[in-house]
């Protein structure tokens, strides 16, 4: 993220409140960097709501078939599967909101 000062990270939760509770690294992280840093409530489910998965630039994926187990790969040359992915992200980006008690107020 440090190398591009266009880069940017956008996260869907689907419990922000478990996150917050254990204070969670990401949310301090993303108070700090609120402008390259954006969190989310997942709102609408996706089709398969048991899988998480993470695309890098436009080809890089981390995938996990199901979200209770730790078990999951990595692709460096997933072109195709992560514009599709991409796609549904972003129409999920889309109708998630944004939680305030996620949110650092500024005075």
């Amino acid at each position: 993220m440090r190398s591009s000062r266009n880069a940017s990270i956008q996260v869907l939760i689907r419990d922000t409140k478990l996150a917050k509770e254990l204070g969670h690294p990401l949310i301090r992280l993303s108070q700090r960097l609120s402008s390259k840093i954006q969190l989310r409530k997942l709102i609408t489910e996706p089709e398969n709501n048991e899988r998480e998965f993470m695309c890098c630039d436009t080809d890089g994926l981390l995938y996990k078939n199901d979200f209770s187990v730790y078990k999951g790969f990595a692709n460096y040359a997933a072109l195709r599967e992560v514009k599709q992915l991409r796609e549904e992200f972003n129409y999920l980006w889309e109708y998630g909101e944004t939680d305030p008690d996620l949110q650092l107020l500024q005075l």
